[in-house]
Order: C-alpha cells, then sequence, then structure tokens
C-alpha cells in the first residue's frame, strides 16, 4: 500500500522548502526585522500548505495499492479517526492483508477514479488541474527530486474499497 501520491509528493515538499528555508541565506536582510517580506521560499511553502489542507479536509484518506499478479489496482478508503497511525507510516509501502468492502469496480481504462474526488479543487478546470500536475511532476523529473508521480486519478482495471480490517 502507498499513500496517495498527491498527499505523499505535497508533504514531501513541504518538507523539503522547509528544510530549504533553513538554510536560506538573505543578504540583503541579515537580522530580519519584524517588517522583512516573506521569502519566495516560504510562499511557495504556504500555498503548497494550503493546497494539501484542502485535499485532506474531509475525515477519509485514499491509500492505493496494486493486487497480487497485477490483476487490478485498489483504492482504499480510510477514515483517518480509525487508523491507530494517522501518518500512516506503518501503512505505507508495506504488504497487507485488507477484509473490506467493495465500493466500485471500473473494468476498463476508459474510466478512472478521481483521488481528489471529495475535495474542493476537484472543481478546478481541467487545464488548470493539468498545469498544476505537469509543475509537481516537473520538480520530480528534471530537477532530480525522488518524489511519486502526481496523478489526479488511477486508471482502470481498479476497485474502491472501504476496509473493515487491515492486517499484516
Amino acid at each position: 500500500m502507498s499513500k496517495n501520491p498527491i498527499i505523499e509528493a505535497l508533504d514531501n515538499f513541504s518538507q523539503l522548502i522547509e528544510l530549504a528555508m533553513k538554510f536560506e541565506i538573505n543578504s540583503t536582510n541579515a537580522n530580519k526585522s519584524k517588517s522583512a517580506k516573506p521569502s519566495q521560499l516560504a510562499i511557495i511553502k504556504k500555498q503548497l500548505d494550503d493546497l494539501n489542507t484542502s485535499i485532506k479536509i474531509s475525515k477519509t484518506i485514499d491509500l492505493t495499492a496494486t493486487l497480487p499478479n497485477n490483476f487490478c489496482k485498489a483504492v482504499i478508503t480510510c477514515n483517518i479517526d480509525y487508523l491507530s497511525d494517522p501518518n500512516m507510516s506503518n501503512l505505507a509501502d508495506g504488504k497487507f492483508f485488507i477484509l473490506a468492502k467493495v465500493t466500485r469496480t471500473i473494468d476498463n481504462d476508459n474510466e478512472s477514479i478521481s483521488l481528489i474526488r471529495n475535495t474542493a479543487i476537484s472543481k478546478m478546470p481541467k487545464h488548470v488541474l493539468d498545469e498544476l500536475k505537469l509543475a509537481l511532476n516537473k520538480l520530480s523529473f528534471s530537477e532530480g527530486f525522488v518524489i511519486p508521480e502526481v496523478g489526479w486519478d488511477i486508471d482502470g482495471p481498479v476497485i474502491q474499497v472501504i476496509p473493515v480490517a487491515i492486517y499484516a
């Protein structure tokens, strides 16, 4: 299982920018008075954090998985209140058995399940979402960051499930 790739990418970028801000040297204002304007990195970090917050606004979070033998992909919609670790560090990149109720199946690759379906950004025009996706993926591909590719949808064949139990 893996975290929602959008949330994971935004979390990672935010943490990288926070680290870069600690090493940022402001040559024009070494003492940083109270009237100093926020740096460009601080502005970008705030924008990424706000975008991430808008995606995480519901009480559920999506995990993604590939079923054994690459049978199909799965979107596992978990209620955050029932997770023993809200950061999901014990679930990410692990192999688990899941007892779940299937809520949706998509048999062909013409359809998909949106990872932003319950968020405000799902209402944005497609060209704006495509530009945002391109910008986030460009940081990973051209700049060498090791961050999962951002995609708004999981293409079929895919199932969506609500877990009753997740165990090793």
